[in-house]
């Protein structure tokens, strides 16, 4: 059976592109949101559509989902927290301890951001927000912000695949194998060496050892 870890290796590459588009689009600006609207605004940014997903206390150390927040069901529309019910179900579709418990200790398990990186890949957002307040944060899923209207850089790529695997304990090959074919291009394997190209003439190669972790990478525009 699949754990939390092999379905966030699959989308993790895809999500944290996706956090560099945005810390490129936003810079330095101030925030606000509106849990009863729905929307954040940022400053000379606009203003978007929000998921809440949940909560981590630095209180006590523990990731609250936003489905069992007593105070977010009292208080906001039931659509702000259309996609934590869909993690719910995603998590007791696949039998996943993390996206079914209510509260659980931040000791060594997924945190917010693990959790908002799978989360956009399975609600098909366009990446998260992290809002700190006093003693924790809020985790929201983002809509109709413009990060995908041009490719990844495959420069960027490299970026993407080196930083998430000496990150997160995930396995090499699986993830960068995911996050290339989501980014549209194919992969022909020859031992330890692979070719990924792209219909517009971007070519990536990736070396491994015989750990299977990434050896070495190059590119070609």
């Amino acid at each position: 059976m699949a754990s939390f870890l092999d379905h966030f290796t699959e989308y993790v590459g895809m999500s944290f592109a996706r956090q560099l588009a945005l810390s490129d689009y936003l810079g330095e600006c101030r925030w606000q949101v509106n849990t009863l609207e729905g929307v954040i605004r940022f400053e000379n940014k606009g203003q978007y559509p929000i998921q809440i997903l949940g909560s981590e206390s630095d209180l006590v150390g523990t990731w609250l989902w936003a489905w069992a927040n007593e105070m977010l069901i009292r208080d906001v529309k039931p659509d702000v927290l259309r996609d934590a019910q869909t993690m719910r179900r995603y998590g007791d579709q696949h039998s996943i301890e993390e996206l079914t418990v209510a509260e659980f200790d931040l000791d060594g398990r997924a945190d917010g951001h693990m959790l908002s990186q799978l989360a956009v890949g399975v609600c098909n957002a366009n990446c998260y927000y992290r809002g700190p307040y006093d003693e924790g944060a809020s985790f929201f899923l983002l809509y109709d912000v413009p990060l995908d209207l041009l490719p990844i850089p495959v420069v960027r790529i490299s970026t993407v695949i080196s930083e998430v695997t000496g990150v997160y304990p995930v396995d090499h090959q699986r993830m960068a194998h995911a996050f290339l074919t989501q980014q549209g291009f194919s992969i022909s394997t020859q031992d330890s060496e692979w070719l990924a190209k792209h219909e517009d003439g971007r070519e990536f190669r990736i070396s491994f050892d015989s750990e299977q972790r990434i050896a070495e990478m190059n590119f070609q525009v």
